[in-house]
């Protein structure tokens, strides 16, 4: 999925389309993480979380991810 997926869309839309399979894997490894507490240990502060909720937190790293200027 990331390879024929997110780094393509990463290319077109982040400013470094060389630096797309950096971002993609950094977006692919945030939402999973967030899966992972919320399922398998279940933490309960990710348990608890709800759809808009995890939108509202994930959107702004997720966004950063993809477009912000590199470091």
């Amino acid at each position: 999925m990331l390879r024929e997926q997110l780094i393509p869309l990463v290319r077109r839309i982040g400013p470094e389309p060389e630096l797309a399979p950096a971002r993609a894997a950094r977006c692919a490894s945030t939402v999973p993480g967030l899966a992972l507490t919320r399922y398998v240990p279940r933490f309960p502060a990710s348990v608890e979380l709800g759809r808009e909720a995890i939108v509202n937190w994930l959107e702004p790293t997720v966004q950063r991810f993809l477009t912000a200027p590199t470091p």
